[in-house]
């Protein structure tokens, strides 16, 4: 019986220098996932990459099951590499990595599921 399964996003880049991050905006909505499910959204951000990974932030298969780089380093905003659930805590980072965790319902053998994600930001 699995409880918790994850997945994460390759780097989305945004193309602004310094975007705000508006609340994100999923499907189904929480209300409508199942009874006992959640799809929890963690984000970090990145203002750029090391010079021999340009490409590989942006190709999944240069990523690890936990979303780091196999390949060149990144350079996280503020520093700060953890993931946080406040998508305001990465106001200001070009790239944007999601996170998703998919809680289920081991009781009633229900799993939540998503089919579309939007994550809007206002250009600064």
């Amino acid at each position: 019986v699995t409880r918790i399964s994850r997945a994460h996003t390759i780097w989305l880049d945004t193309g602004a220098a310094s975007p705000a991050y508006l609340a994100p905006h999923a499907a189904p909505s929480p209300a409508e996932l199942p009874a006992g499910t959640a799809v929890q959204l963690d984000f970090r951000g990145a203002v750029g990459f090391s010079a021999n990974a340009l490409d590989a932030p942006f190709d999944a298969r240069r990523l690890d099951a936990y979303g780091d780089l196999t390949l060149g380093t990144v350079m996280f905003l503020n520093g700060t590499a953890t993931w946080t659930s406040s998508i305001g805590a990465v106001d200001g980072a070009r790239y944007l990595q999601v996170r998703l965790t998919f809680v289920n319902n081991i009781v009633t053998g229900l799993s939540p599921e998503i089919s579309a994600l939007g994550i809007p930001f206002v250009s600064n």
